[in-house]
């Protein structure tokens, strides 16, 4: 659930310019092609917004889920119940998970990260999922694709399908 790293990269030239088509390669993982196709700046911005569209708020929900006591904060405790409704591991795996993102997230060390703080892990998230997008070239399936990919965050912080 929670991402280690802590590149919080910005959208650079690089990362706006240039995408790839669906096609999928030979390579047990699925992964994507290039193959040479390019948006407009145009194109791009519209991809661009039409992701941030759903992207923003499907993670303010689930930050809002997250935090069951309702005070804008979430607490390693919230975190570790969020991630535990999914995850089959033991609660100790979990709970080490949570604070790795506490330590991560937490910029000011106060043991609890706040709506700012959450920003982090949605722009980690989001330039994840641009970059993933970005190498799509259906409309069709950027949609459904980013439709399946709401549905499964919100899942896996144990929200309910209609939720979804």
């Amino acid at each position: 659930m929670c991402i280690r790293d802590s590149a919080h990269a910005v959208l650079t030239p690089e990362l706006r310019m240039g995408c790839t088509c669906s096609e999928v390669n030979s390579h047990p993982d699925n992964d994507l092609i290039d193959c040479g196709v390019a948006r407009s700046e145009e194109e791009e911005a519209a991809l661009l917004a039409r992701v941030r569209e759903l992207f923003d708020p499907c993670w303010k929900e689930v930050y809002n889920h997250i935090d069951q006591d309702k005070d804008g904060f979430l607490t390693l405790d919230e975190i570790t119940n969020a991630m535990a409704v999914r995850d089959l591991r033991p609660k100790e795996e979990i709970m080490k998970d949570a604070e790795m993102c506490m330590k991560e997230y937490d910029i000011n060390c106060d043991k609890k990260i706040s709506r700012k703080e959450w920003g982090k892990v949605e722009e980690h998230f989001f330039l994840e999922v641009w970059d993933w997008v970005r190498d799509i070239n259906d409309d069709e399936v950027i949609t459904r694709e980013l439709g399946r990919y709401v549905m499964k965050v919100k899942q896996s912080f144990g929200m309910q399908a209609e939720d979804c």
